[in-house]
């Protein structure tokens, strides 16, 4: 059973996520390569998630899903043949 993040901090722990943070403009969680918001975009294309509220950005956060697109795979490479 896999258990959803209730924090920003959970959130930063995993390995899906580059960042999260708030500011003064919402909560933002910045994604690794490899990974997608398939909630605002099912068709890839969003590699992050800004909400106005924690709550709101870890709610978002249950539908992150795998991304192969060309910037995502580009970005893989790279960080592998580091």
């Amino acid at each position: 059973m896999t258990t959803n993040p209730t924090t920003l901090a959970t959130v930063n722990n995993d390995p899906r996520v580059d960042s999260a943070y708030r500011d003064s403009d919402g909560v933002w969680i910045e994604l690794t390569y490899g990974w997608a918001n398939l909630c605002d975009e099912p068709n890839g294309g969003l590699h992050g998630i800004h909400e106005d509220t924690v709550r709101d950005a870890l709610r978002k956060f249950r539908d992150v899903g795998p991304c192969d697109c060309a910037d995502c795979v580009e970005g893989l490479h790279a960080v592998r043949t580091r």
